[in-house]
């Protein structure tokens, strides 16, 4: 089998699909004291099996989604599937690569991963997203292949085509020179590690959530967990490249003490890698990448390590149509008593805080207010909301983490 090192590009091109964009984005939005709420139709789940087959899906305009095919022949010649999110204009913008997962249930049955809510969350800090779907999976081409329990050889099989994507990609010039960013879920989680450990490509830092792969077969069962930690004995042999793993109490695939042993298997043998063990999320935290209540649990310390390592991760654009106002030094955003509106309104603003981006806090001369949150058009809707409700023209008091107001 041919390895990376014979790789050669062979064609990248844009797919584009004529469908109208549906989101399914909730919201919670608060009107002069009274709640309500708005709903949308959205594009399905990433990583939820389509019945079909297939991976037709409707782009998200606001993100500038496309879909890339990108025909690579390190291992065999395929034409893998590419979702490609940037924000507005033509950069140059530093990249970020999120490798998805493995569904129950044969690969081609996957559809098109998205992870549309993170990969949202890095557009709007000025980061290109690619979600490159490897070999076999959804209207990838090639065969996927698996190892049964050799989970090192398994790792560095999926790893190979994350290479040559990116590869690929900056031959032809879609990516610049810069050290790109590794985010992986489950499997993907250990193909990005696996990546790293090949040092073919610059990479700045690897995230992995629930990173590894579980065997379930019946007819030929092994100890995959012992496997797993051998694997990663051995990818951190090769290791040069600093990596944050996060792990949940109650993930139905990997336990905590699975995790660990993991990491100090990794890190014995050579690797850097922070492990994070939080809490239980919900019914399974192996879910917890892409839900966007869990964002509080990584985005905060993986930003942290991304400027140490040199990155931006400050928030530049918003996702809807209106452009993002300046921050100004009217006040500190938390500072409750500085919104100028009455008490309901200011109860209002302290519950807006708690909310993730995308949000935004509106206001109106005879104090009435609106907010929104957790949807690309947070700004157009506290905007409207509070509009209702005003006779005079409602401003924006906050936008995220700023506070907007000019007076």
């Amino acid at each position: 089998m041919p390895q990376s090192g014979s790789f050669r590009l062979l064609m990248v091109r844009v797919r584009k699909v004529r469908m109208p964009t549906f989101r399914l984005l909730w919201a919670l939005v608060l009107v002069a004291g009274l709640p309500a709420q708005s709903y949308a139709l959205a594009p399905s789940a990433a990583g939820a099996p389509a019945a079909s087959g297939t991976s037709v899906q409707a782009l998200g305009k606001d993100l500038n989604e496309s879909v890339l095919q990108v025909t690579v022949s390190s291992v065999e010649v395929a034409e893998l599937e590419v979702t490609w999110f940037k924000p507005p204009g033509d950069g140059p913008f530093p990249s970020i690569f999120i490798n998805h997962g493995k569904s129950v249930g044969a690969p081609k049955e996957q559809t098109r991963a998205r992870y549309y809510t993170v990969a949202r969350d890095w557009v709007r800090r000025g980061y290109q997203v690619f979600l490159p779907m490897r070999r076999g999976f959804a209207a990838s081409g090639g065969k996927y292949v698996s190892f049964g329990c050799d989970m090192h050889r398994n790792s560095l099989n999926q790893a190979r085509d994350i290479v040559d994507v990116v590869r690929a990609l900056r031959e032809r010039g879609i990516i610049d020179s810069r050290p790109i960013i590794l985010f992986g879920q489950s499997y993907g989680g250990l193909a990005s590690v696996a990546a790293a450990s090949l040092n073919q490509i610059p990479i700045a830092l690897v995230v992995s959530f629930a990173g590894g792969l579980k065997s379930t077969s019946s007819t030929r069962p092994c100890d995959w967990e012992a496997a797993l930690v051998d694997a990663m004995r051995q990818l951190g042999q090769k290791n040069t490249v600093p990596m944050m793993w996060f792990y949940g109490e109650n993930d139905s695939y990997f336990s905590p003490d699975l995790a660990r042993r993991m990491h100090e298997a990794f890190t014995a043998s050579g690797g850097k890698a922070q492990l994070t063990v939080y809490p239980a999320f919900k019914q399974d935290a192996h879910k917890m990448f892409g839900d966007t209540t869990g964002f509080p649990i990584w985005v905060k310390a993986v930003a942290e390590r991304m400027t140490e390592l040199g990155f931006p991760t400050q928030v530049r654009y918003v996702t809807g149509t209106l452009p993002r106002p300046a921050a100004t030094a009217f006040a500190a955003t938390d500072d409750l008593n500085a919104v100028p509106v009455r008490n309901t309104g200011r109860s209002a603003y302290e519950s807006f805080l708690g909310k993730w981006p995308p949000r935004a806090f509106a206001i109106g001369d005879n104090g009435a207010w609106g907010w929104a949150s957790g949807r690309d058009d947070a700004v157009e809707s506290a905007l409207g909301s509070c509009q209702k409700f005003s006779k005079e023209p409602c401003r924006l008091y906050a936008v995220d983490e700023d506070v907007v107001w000019d007076k």
